[in-house]
C-alpha cells in the first residue's frame, strides 16, 4: 500500500504521484483494501488536488473480493478530489482471468464505503475491474454517499473483465461507474462529464453508469 491515514485531522495531498503499488490479498478483510491509499476516520476530509494515482494493482492473492485500487475511503466525512487523474490501476490484464481476481474487483479506481465524494476536473482512464457474479467498475460509491458530486469528469476507456462461465459474469455492475446508495432519496450529481469508451464484459451491466 502506498500511503494510509487514519484519525480526526484533516489531510490534503497536492501534486503528488501515488503510483505502482501492488498488494497481495488472501481475505475480504476490510482493513486488505486499498492498494494505493487508505483513508479512514469518521471525522476526517482528505483532499487529493492536482495527483496522479496511477498503476496500483493487485499482484498476488486466492479468490477473494477487492476493493479501492487507487483510493479505498472507507466512512470519512468527505473525500475531495481536483484535479486528479486516475489511470490503470485495479487488476492488470494480464492476471485478470486467474485466481488472482477470481472473485472480482470493486472500484478499481475508487471505492468509497459511507463517504460523500466531491470530484472535480478529474479523469479516470484505463482502471480494469473484474466480475464476477455481482463485481466490477472503475469507481463504485457504497452506502450513505449522498450528496456526492462529480463536475467537469472524465470516465474513459474503463473495462470490466469477465472471469468465469456466463452464468458467473452476470454482473448489473457498470464498467465506469456504480452505486449502491443506502437511501432512495440519496443523490449524485453528474455535471458536464464525458463517459466514453467504457467496456463492460457482463450480461446484466452496463458499460456506463449503473445503479445497483
Amino acid at each position: 500500500r502506498g500511503l494510509k491515514t487514519s484519525g480526526a485531522g484533516d489531510v490534503t495531498f497536492v501534486g503528488c504521484a501515488i503510483e505502482g503499488n501492488g498488494k497481495g490479498q488472501r481475505s475480504d478483510s476490510a482493513s486488505d483494501h486499498g492498494f494505493g491509499t487508505r483513508f479512514t476516520g469518521s471525522k476526517s476530509t482528505v483532499t487529493l488536488s492536482n495527483c496522479v494515482v496511477a498503476g496500483n494493482v493487485q499482484t498476488t492473492g486466492d479468490r477473494n473480493q477487492q476493493r479501492g485500487g487507487g483510493v479505498y475511503a472507507d466512512a470519512i466525512k468527505k473525500l475531495v478530489l481536483d484535479d486528479v487523474v486516475f489511470v490503470t490501476n485495479g487488476v492488470p490484464h494480464s492476471i485478470a482471468q486467474g485466481a488472482v481476481a477470481a472473485w472480482g474487483f470493486v472500484g478499481s479506481a475508487l471505492y468509497a464505503y459511507n463517504t460523500p465524494v466531491e470530484a472535480r476536473g478529474c479523469r479516470f482512464i484505463g482502471n480494469n475491474g473484474v466480475t464476477h457474479r455481482t463485481y466490477g467498475s472503475s469507481v463504485f460509491l457504497d452506502g450513505t454517499c449522498g450528496g456526492s458530486a462529480f463536475v467537469n469528469c472524465a470516465f474513459v476507456g474503463n473495462q470490466t473483465t469477465k472471469f468465469g462461465t456466463p452464468y458467473d459474469s452476470m454482473s448489473d455492475y457498470a464498467a465506469a461507474f456504480s452505486m449502491n446508495l443506502s437511501s432512495v432519496d440519496a443523490t449524485v450529481e453528474f455535471k458536464n462529464c464525458t463517459i466514453a469508451y467504457n467496456i463492460a464484459a457482463s450480461y446484466m451491466g452496463s458499460a456506463g453508469i449503473g445503479v445497483v
